[in-house]
């Protein structure tokens, strides 16, 4: 990968993704804002959720540098999502993350991966329990969007009883060019997310 492992927090040193402070000094960061956010709020009926950055870039290497360099321990050796659920769960926050209709082939480099990241944080985020916000990159709605969002959406609610899961889509003016193709297309989805056995 060239200059990228020879940066101080990617590769060595008391910094570095592998040192004392990789691996527990950035959690204890995200728990102080988790704190200071739950404590701002309480007492309101407002809902506190979390947006995980979709950092799925150099996925398939070991150190995962796209996902250290926001604030990630989480490696090929290792799973940091799970404590950021746990974290989660503890503050009284739900997740929402996006990328649901991002596919692996479609990607430049072959060591991206959105497919890998998202099922790596769905797998945290069912162990967890925790409240899941779906949300999509793109605000098309053609064959492949559809396809591609209801796969991941099944990767996340297969197999449990009562998932607590909603999806957000992405609307822009330039879908409204033609309402009618626009609402037919909307109502498909709609339609296919309910059939696909997510448990909406």
């Amino acid at each position: 990968m060239g200059a990228i492992d020879e940066t101080f927090f990617i590769g060595a040193g008391v910094k570095s993704w592998n040192s004392q402070y990789g691996r527990s000094e950035l959690l204890m960061h995200g728990k102080r804002i988790c704190k200071e956010a739950r404590d701002i709020f309480l007492g309101t009926n407002l809902s506190l959720s979390a947006k995980i950055p979709v950092v799925y870039w150099y996925y398939r290497t070991e150190s995962h540098p796209s996902e250290l360099t926001t604030g990630y321990y989480n490696t090929s050796a290792r799973d940091r999502y799970l404590p950021v659920a746990q974290m989660l769960v503890t503050y009284g926050f739900s997740m929402c993350c996006s990328s649901f209709d991002l596919q692996d082939n479609k990607q430049r480099s072959k060591y991206s991966s959105p497919e890998g990241f998202l099922r790596g944080l769905i797998a945290a985020n069912r162990t967890s329990n925790i409240p899941f916000e779906a949300e999509v990159v793109d605000t098309c709605l053609d064959d492949d969007f559809i396809k591609q969002v209801v796969k991941m959406s099944k990767v996340y609610c297969s197999w449990l009883e009562r998932p607590n899961f909603s999806f957000n889509v992405r609307l822009d003016l330039d879908m409204f060019d033609d309402w009618a193709e626009c609402y037919s297309r909307f109502r498909r989805f709609v339609r296919e997310m309910c059939d696909g056995n997510l448990g909406l």
